[in-house]
């Protein structure tokens, strides 16, 4: 859900016409806006401690490719999205288990 909605808000806020470089940052900015919401709906339900440090990650990298995707379908966006934030959780999982091992 974070990548969806980080990738649907960075596609619907940045301009095609920007460049790369600001095109990115801002997609990343708003990339951790549209993350925000869904927070604050999941935190009761899940803990914050668990999800901010993922939604903020998978906020930045699904904005970034958001605003950079030139597609004119809402749906390919949000797909991109959520494989965005497989990705980055899958990664944040294989991170967490190098440092702390296998409890």
């Amino acid at each position: 859900m974070f990548g969806a909605a980080a990738a649907l808000a960075a596609w619907q806020v940045v301009p095609d016409s920007i460049g790369v470089l600001p095109g990115m940052l801002l997609g990343m900015i708003a990339g951790i806006m549209a993350s925000v919401p869904v927070l604050l709906v999941l935190t009761s339900i899940l803990g914050g401690f668990e999800l901010i440090v993922l939604s903020m990650q998978v906020g930045m990298f699904a904005g970034m490719t958001g605003a950079m995707t030139s597609s004119v379908q809402w749906s390919g966006v949000a797909g991109q999205g959520v494989i965005v934030g497989l990705l980055v959780q899958m990664l944040l999982h294989v991170a967490d288990r190098s440092l702390s091992g296998d409890v």
